[in-house]
């Protein structure tokens, strides 16, 4: 394993645009990283030891040891665990509009069949509250990771940002983190692990046949995946609902932007 000058870690939240991150980062020549996109070290495979996560480190000889495991943000103990065996570790989270990043980390699940329940269960019920709408509570999951490495070692980007302006967004990664800058990676303009549609016979035949009749194109395949059977977050979320999500959300928005010195108007329409 290679000598660390620097410990970089992608905390999440789920359905951020946290593979997107990895996926940029991960050939950058002064990052080592795992070969997947989650190690969960400092959540689920802590009592494993320090040998077993070390040995995650095998994609890439760079001197920046970065783990991308985009579920500490909501995990109790990532934050101290962290601090105990890296206190000078960088911290990167993205920033999504709560409400959005709610509805696609449940119909993650939805697509793939996993769940069978609808969307407006996350107010009456505590599992499904705590699995979507917790991990957008951003200003009190971070609160332990500032407590713990100071504000000047937290970066949050905007997923906004990521869409409008992505090289913008990977210099100053690289700079935060102390990379060398390097050209902006072609899939750096390229949406990774969206949601997507339902996985059905429909859509998957769909699905294909649009690939080929646009030669992979992924905006002529988005009119595809619709045609399958896609689901929108109109058809799930009602006005009232919204409503009730954005009073929830609210205080912890209004928090985030004194945390951060930034502005959030756009989550709160």
């Amino acid at each position: 394993m290679p000598n660390s000058k620097t410990r970089l870690f992608h905390i999440g939240p789920q359905k951020g645009a946290t593979t997107w991150v990895y996926e940029c980062l991960k050939n950058h020549s002064d990052i080592c990283t795992s070969v997947l996109d989650t190690i969960h070290y400092f959540d689920m495979h802590y009592h494993k030891g320090r040998a077993w996560y070390d040995a995650q480190f095998t994609h890439g000889n760079g001197s920046c040891l970065f783990d991308p495991t985009f579920t500490y943000l909501r995990a109790p103990d990532a934050a101290t665990r962290i601090k105990a065996d890296f206190p000078d570790a960088k911290i990167m989270v993205n920033l999504r509009n709560p409400i959005d990043r709610a509805f696609a980390h449940y119909w993650h699940e939805k697509k793939k069949d996993a769940i069978n329940v609808p969307f407006s269960d996350v107010i009456t019920n505590y599992d499904w509250f705590q699995t979507w709408v917790e991990p957008g509570l951003y200003a009190a999951r971070l609160k332990p990771f500032i407590d713990a490495f100071g504000i000047d070692n937290v970066m949050v980007i905007d997923m906004a940002h990521i869409k409008s302006n992505p090289d913008d967004v990977l210099n100053r990664v690289y700079g935060f983190a102390k990379l060398s800058s390097v050209p902006m990676p072609p899939l750096a303009t390229t949406t990774i692990n969206a949601s997507g549609a339902k996985r059905n016979i429909i859509n998957r035949g769909l699905f294909k046949i649009g690939n080929k009749i646009t030669n992979g194109k992924a905006a002529q395949n988005e009119m595809w995946r619709t045609l399958g059977g896609i689901e929108n977050q109109e058809d799930a979320i009602s006005p009232a609902l919204h409503a009730q999500l954005l009073d929830i959300f609210m205080p912890d928005i209004i928090a985030l932007e004194l945390m951060f010195d930034i502005n959030l108007d756009a989550w709160k329409q």
